[in-house]
């Protein structure tokens, strides 16, 4: 049986409508009330108990919650490290061994930074990160048997910065010409009109400890992707036990092929600003430091805004058992839409929460679209919504 959680219900609506229709010939519904039952209408469609569903499975080159960080697990020590690294790489260069990030570091227009399999990049501890910038390329292909690695040696969620990418690809935030600054550095730029526009590969890389805070608003996430392009390779990708979001899409076109989160404090896979891609195949592990499994939204400013987000996300597996069945699985916002499919869920309060007139507008239109979920298993509410606040 479908249970819904509903916030902004008006209290024996439904109850009350039912017993009018059979008194008389025609029933008068207000706005809202015809509104939350086309929602729930559009709900009753979705088998949020579907059996076939198979989702995603977590694939043997991930770490699970027992993982203690490649320092511990490789014995790595500053005595380990092979090279030092800051600042601006404005010419081809290549890392290897372990590479010691001792401040934030970036990777200019016009330059390729090329990372080995196997390399470990050990972080100082604080607002260090690497970035990619745009017009700049990031080439780090591992294997799934010799994966690239960024860490610290303080093994706690929080210590470093993470992974930045910034590219080219339209996002709906932007000023004249498409662009803003990004979230940690307003001075560097994201976002254009290059739909396809190429970052380079990212393959077979973990993130580890990521999260640092810069200030009361804005902490890193583990890989962000502002307005990063389609013709960027994004795939077999793991953050771990990150403080903020573990992976972070700002508006863009990048696809997401083979994605594991594990035990991030905020969400672990969040998109907002008009991202468009697909995500095929993510296993998401909350715990009890986390918030979400995936949060989504469009645009804060303005639900309307263009190009909506609009991603496709299939074969995927949301694991909250170990948060002790709170949380949500998926909180969908903000004008967002979207397409869901082979999608599992499994220890969570809330499972598909969806917010905001306009969102579940879009729900109404067939713009939100869900097929084969099962969110059955120790989810308490399958689905949530919430109306907009009336005065």
């Amino acid at each position: 049986m479908l249970k819904f959680n509903k916030f902004a219900i008006v209290a024996g609506l439904f109850a009350s409508v039912a017993m009018t229709s059979c008194e008389e010939d025609e029933t008068v519904l207000s706005g809202d009330e015809q509104f939350e039952l086309d929602v729930v209408s559009a709900l009753e469609n979705v088998n949020f108990a579907d059996a076939s569903a198979t989702g995603y499975a977590m694939p043997s080159w991930a770490k699970g919650f027992d993982w203690n960080g490649v320092a511990a697990e490789q014995g790595l020590t500053m005595e380990s490290v092979t090279m030092t690294v800051s600042g601006d790489i404005t010419e081809d260069t290549t890392w290897s061994g372990v590479v010691y990030l001792e401040a934030a570091t970036f990777v200019k227009s016009g330059a390729t930074l090329t990372i080995e399999p196997g390399t470990v990049i050990m972080s100082a501890k604080g607002n260090v990160y690497l970035m990619v910038e745009t017009g700049a390329m990031i080439d780090a292909e591992g294997t799934a048997d010799n994966m690239i690695v960024f860490s610290a040696f303080e093994a706690e969620p929080s210590t470093w910065g993470g992974l930045v990418l910034n590219g080219l690809a339209p996002i709906n935030d932007g000023d004249a010409s498409g662009s803003k600054g990004t979230e940690i550095n307003a001075e560097i730029p994201y976002g254009g009109s290059n739909a396809t526009d190429n970052s380079g590969v990212v393959s077979y890389v973990r993130v580890e400890y990521t999260g640092f805070a810069i200030d009361s608003e804005s902490e890193h996430n583990g890989i962000t992707l502002n307005g990063v392009g389609s013709g960027t390779t994004f795939e077999n990708v793991q953050a771990f036990k990150g403080s903020d979001d573990g992976i972070e899409f700002f508006g863009g076109t990048v696809n997401l092929s083979g994605a594991v989160v594990t035990g991030c404090g905020d969400d672990q896979i969040d998109w907002a600003k008009g991202y468009i891609g697909t995500i095929d195949g993510a296993y998401i592990a909350t715990d009890e430091s986390s918030d979400k499994g995936m949060e989504i939204d469009n645009n804060s400013k303005n639900r309307e805004a263009a190009p909506y987000s609009n991603a496709t996300v299939k074969n995927v597996t949301l694991d909250g058992t170990a948060a002790g069945g709170q949380g949500t699985a998926i909180r969908f916002r903000e004008g967002a839409k979207g397409t869901f499919m082979n999608i599992v869920a499994k220890g969570f309060k809330k499972g598909f929460d969806i917010h905001h007139n306009v969102t579940l507008q879009n729900l109404i239109n067939g713009d939100v679209k869900l097929s084969t979920i099962n969110f059955s298993e120790s989810v308490a509410s399958p689905f949530a919504y919430e109306l907009d606040e009336t005065e």
